[in-house]
């Protein structure tokens, strides 16, 4: 118990010790737990609003299935750069990263205390943080410069803005084309 409380104090204070334990010595249930305390105490911050418990485990399902599929894509990434990390070194990194989540209680009651300017501040401090502790883990698994870790970190990001503009671009051109099918379908019904 007092290595946990310990993992956890150093998440807050020194991060970068903290995850080169964990993704080296590969602390997978001890970031499990360390997740389960950040998303109780998000679950308590969803009570006090409007949406609620299901939203609160809406959030918390994405954040796993995000945390999938973010470490696989990373993984992935560094292996190609050559990266001597394992796959569940920056698992149990990302996932000690969820501690995150729990300062998110903060913001929503100075929201509901009607602070909606602090409680947007608080959250773009959380979200750098975030992305920060992302980049040390990437960093301390990979054993990888901070610039590395940072293009590492945001390929996979890249890729699905990619893919969403593809989209985009594939949706548009089908609503084009079924637009000048309708207008060559009126021009030949008006000459018949």
């Amino acid at each position: 118990m007092t290595k946990l409380l310990d993992l956890i104090f150093q998440m807050v204070v020194h991060p970068k010790n903290a995850l080169n334990e964990i993704t080296e010595f590969n602390l997978l249930k001890e970031s499990i737990v360390i997740c389960i305390i950040s998303c109780i105490l998000f679950m308590i911050a969803a009570f006090g609003k409007d949406s609620g418990i299901i939203a609160g485990f809406v959030v918390i399902l994405l954040i796993v299935i995000n945390l999938i599929m973010h470490a696989a894509s990373v993984h992935y990434i560094s292996s190609l750069w050559n990266g001597s990390g394992s796959a569940k070194g920056i698992t149990s990194g990302f996932i000690s990263n969820t501690i995150v989540y729990a300062f998110c209680v903060f913001p929503v009651f100075f929201a509901q205390w009607g602070f909606e300017n602090i409680s947007k501040i608080l959250f773009i401090v959380i979200a750098i943080w975030s992305y920060v502790l992302d980049v040390i883990a990437i960093r301390e698994n990979y054993k990888f410069t901070i610039g590395k870790s940072i293009v590492v970190n945001f390929i996979p990001q890249l890729i699905i803005l990619a893919l969403i503009l593809l989209l985009v671009v594939l949706t548009t051109l089908s609503a084009i084309s079924g637009i000048m099918e309708l207008q060559n379908l009126e021009s030949v019904v008006s000459q018949i």
